[in-house]
C-alpha cells in the first residue's frame, strides 16, 4: 500500500497522477457517489485499507443543463477548485458516454500563454454500446 503522508499534497498528487509501481501490486479503492445541493453528481475515492479507509480524491460534475457531454473536475479536497493547488485534472466525455479523455491540471492550449503549462492527455477510454450489455470497454 502507498505509504505517504496524506497532508503532503505533492506526494498525494504524484500518487494520483502516476502509474502504480509494480512492487505495490494492486491498490484497492472504492468510490462513494452522491449529489451536491444542486443535484449534480459528486464522487469520493478512498483507499481500501485494513487499518481504515483513507480519502484520496474528490470529483464534481461541472456540466450544465445544456452541456454537450461530461465535464468532471478532480481535486484532492471536496472544496478544491480549478485554480486551487489541490486541483488534479478533469475528465471530459461525449454525450453518448462512450468516449472519455482524462487530462492533468494544465491549461487548455488556447488559454496557455508564454511559459504556462499546457494540459496533457493522460488517458483515453472508449466503450462500445451493445444490446447485450450496458457498455463494453474497447
Amino acid at each position: 500500500m502507498p505509504t505517504f503522508n496524506m497532508k503532503d499534497t505533492s506526494a498525494l498528487k504524484n500518487f494520483l497522477t502516476s502509474p502504480v509501481p509494480k512492487e505495490l501490486g494492486t491498490v484497492r479503492c472504492f468510490l462513494k457517489r452522491g449529489q451536491d445541493e444542486n443535484g449534480k453528481s459528486i464522487y469520493a475515492l478512498y483507499l481500501d485499507r485494513a487499518k481504515g479507509n483513507k480519502f484520496v480524491m474528490f470529483a464534481r460534475d461541472r456540466g450544465g443543463f445544456l452541456s454537450k457531454g461530461i465535464n468532471v473536475m478532480i481535486s484532492m479536497t471536496p472544496q478544491g477548485g480549478r485554480n486551487e493547488p489541490s486541483f488534479v485534472g478533469k475528465v471530459r466525455g461525449n454525450v453518448m458516454r462512450t468516449e472519455f479523455v482524462v487530462y492533468d491540471s494544465g491549461l487548455a492550449p488556447r488559454k496557455a500563454r508564454g511559459r504556462m503549462e499546457v494540459r496533457k492527455e493522460l488517458a483515453f477510454i472508449k466503450y462500445t454500446l451493445s444490446s447485450k450489455h450496458p457498455r463494453q470497454m474497447d
